[in-house]
C-alpha cells in the first residue's frame, strides 16, 4: 500500500498532517478539535483543520504568554 503524501500548501489538514506541519503533537491538536480549541471542520468521523486559522490561533496564544 503506496503511503499517503502531505500536501503542505492545502488548506486544511488531518490531525496529523498539522502536526507534521506545526511539530506539534497529533495528540494535542486532535484534543484540541474534541474540545472545540482548534479551528476545525469534520468530515464524517474524521477533522479537518484550517491551517490558516490554526496558525493564527497559535500566534494569539503564543503572544498572550509574552505579556
Amino acid at each position: 500500500m503506496p503511503r499517503k503524501t502531505i500536501e503542505r500548501t492545502a488548506l486544511f489538514q488531518t490531525p496529523r498532517g498539522a502536526a507534521i506541519i506545526t511539530g506539534l503533537s497529533e495528540r494535542f491538536i486532535r484534543q484540541g478539535c474534541i474540545s472545540g480549541d482548534i479551528p476545525h471542520i469534520r468530515v464524517g468521523n474524521d477533522y479537518r483543520v484550517n491551517m490558516d486559522m490554526f496558525i493564527q490561533w497559535l500566534n494569539e496564544k503564543s503572544n498572550s504568554y509574552k505579556k
